[in-house]
């Protein structure tokens, strides 16, 4: 979890705003616990189911195929407690920015219309990067409440598990050719762990002075952020959103 090392985000904000974000941070974190518990969850009920296909199979002497229900709750637990960590991460805005959000709402749109709609000349430029960063993200999130919203109100589609008597098997898939439900759901887990920490220091910045500002260091999981100092022109620009 990233409360342990948040400390550098909070760097720069009143003691006030502090401990208000650092709430909102202890809560993320705490959803994402749920998200990896559900990611976790299926996985072992993924080996287990196939290991029971596989020796029905194997008894039987014909192949067996089965649509597990059992998958596709650890599935849609896993899309929902990601989808309730991204309502929750958009809730920091209102410490830092003053903005309140109910939810990330479709493609982030309500959280960009809010932050180009509700800051003052001196926000504006600098929450470029934020905005950015929604739009950047915006297909693999509308990608993956796709998912759970069909999970949730109908049927996500993912495919049966099939076993042969030799041993053989298919894992569930993801529709449209999503691959591998497990591997979709470890992905999603570090791609909404990353989009949190990001999205926490992308507010955060807008707020620094401009001289002050957080950097990412590493990836995925490994993700971390530095406070840094430039006072040269290429981090104006980078606080505009210009490349250098």
């Amino acid at each position: 979890m990233f409360v342990a090392k948040a400390h550098p985000l909070l760097v720069g904000l009143e003691e006030a705003v502090q401990k208000e974000v650092f709430g909102h941070m202890l809560t993320v974190s705490k959803k994402l616990a749920k998200v990896a518990d559900a990611v976790d969850a299926y996985e072992e009920m993924e080996e287990k189911e196939i290991e029971r296909i596989l020796s029905e199979a194997k008894k039987s002497g014909h192949i067996v195929i089965e649509d597990s229900s059992k998958l596709d709750g650890r599935t849609e637990d896993a899309l929902s407690q990601a989808k309730s960590t991204l309502d929750v991460t958009v809730k920091v805005l209102k410490p830092i920015l003053n903005i309140s959000l109910g939810t990330y709402g479709k493609g982030g749109k309500s959280v960009i219309k809010a932050l180009e709609n509700n800051l003052g000349s001196e926000f504006k430029e600098r929450a470029l990067p934020l905005i950015n960063m929604i739009e950047d993200d915006s297909k693999w999130i509308d990608n993956f409440k796709k998912y759970r919203d069909d999970q949730h109100f109908g049927n996500l589609g993912v495919s049966v598990i099939r076993a042969n008597p030799k041993g053989e098997f298919e894992i569930p898939l993801m529709p449209q050719q999503g691959g591998p439900v497990r591997l979709y759901l470890a992905t999603l887990y570090e791609n909404v762990y990353t989009f949190a920490l990001d999205f926490f220091a992308g507010a955060i910045n807008i707020r620094l002075p401009k001289t002050i500002y957080l950097a990412p260091t590493g990836s995925g999981l490994g993700r971390d952020y530095v406070l840094m100092a430039d006072f040269s022109s290429a981090h104006a620009n980078k606080a505009k959103g210009k490349k250098t």
